[in-house]
């Protein structure tokens, strides 16, 4: 019997070192657009860097879209200008860099202005109180204040009822500011 006096052989697998992005960022926000050339695709899409945390905004564009916020601790460069680039192969295009893109904290939508959207909208492609199909801007009063919101989501709640709009209703509002 031979015995057999071999050497395992081992490979070492090289130590990765963590590296800082050479890439500055120039700005810690960033709005991107995607638009389908069918015309079937109008997207938004926002990115916010504060300290550690990345939020991103998206959706349809002429909605509130969704919002997620997430803490990448040091590697927070590298992921910013990861997701950047993710969203320029595949076609979005970015805004202006002098642009100001909104609260650099930016917030959800609150129910009532998530409520108000969608009951504006809804009114909105209502042919009785719409037959002209003409845009309510639904989206240019959401800086108004909630309690101007809800009447006004009411009132257009109303006017689906009724098949009408209540103006002295309206009138009314506008007299007590």
């Amino acid at each position: 019997m031979v015995s057999k006096n071999r050497k395992k052989k081992t490979t070492r697998k090289p130590i990765k070192t963590l590296r800082k992005s050479k890439k500055k960022t120039k700005s810690n926000s960033a709005y991107f657009e995607y638009k389908s050339i069918f015309g079937s695709s109008n997207k938004f899409w926002r990115i916010v860097k504060d300290g550690t945390k990345i939020t991103t905004h998206y959706g349809k564009i002429g909605s509130l879209g969704k919002m997620t916020t997430k803490d990448y601790g040091s590697k927070v460069d590298v992921k910013y200008d990861q997701l950047i680039q993710s969203k320029k192969k595949k076609g979005y295009v970015e805004g202006f860099d002098y642009f100001d893109y909104g609260d650099k904290k930016p917030k959800p939508p609150t129910k009532i202005q998530r409520e108000y959207i969608k009951v504006c909208r809804k009114a909105e492609k209502n042919s009785k109180l719409n037959p002209g199909g003409r845009n309510f801007d639904c989206e240019g009063m959401l800086d108004r204040e909630d309690k101007t919101l809800q009447l006004m989501t009411d009132w257009y709640k109303d006017a689906m009822k009724n098949g009408e709009f209540n103006w002295s209703k309206y009138e009314k509002h506008l007299k007590r500011k």
